[in-house]
């Protein structure tokens, strides 16, 4: 009798499904706004990727998506500074290019010492990963 009434108290899967569809699902109250925002900076970046002919234009919109924060003042900050960081990091990325153009070993060793540069600094800097 004991097994019979631990079998009936167990709810099905479809209804922890739909349970867990329905609570993601309800409206946030911010969520309207936040979805209304991301579309439209998605749209433009999209559309000035295209008219700039940058390739892969999905990595340009999914750049919104990881920027994104929960809200407009961290959302900014945050761009901000990916934008900042990206560009440092493609400054770099070319002047290593340049200083080892002819020496393939010698670019193999840069590129050691710049991935064990930004870990460390990622790790030891105040500032940490672009996360709010």
């Amino acid at each position: 009798m004991m097994e019979a009434s631990a079998v009936a108290q167990v709810e099905p899967a479809d209804g922890r499904v739909m349970r867990l569809l329905r609570d993601e699902l309800t409206p946030a109250p911010d969520r309207l706004a936040r979805m209304l925002r991301m579309t439209a900076l998605v749209t433009i970046v999209v559309i000035v990727s295209n008219a700039l002919r940058v390739p892969n234009l999905g990595l340009s919109a999914y750049m919104i998506f990881f920027f994104s924060k929960s809200d407009v003042v961290a959302t900014v900050r945050t761009g901000i500074a990916g934008v900042v960081g990206l560009t440092l990091v493609v400054t770099l990325a070319f002047v290593m290019y340049t200083v080892t153009f002819g020496e393939p070993a010698l670019r193999l060793l840069a590129m050691g010492c710049a991935i064990f540069a930004g870990f460390y600094l990622l790790r030891s800097s105040p500032v940490g990963p672009l996360d709010s």
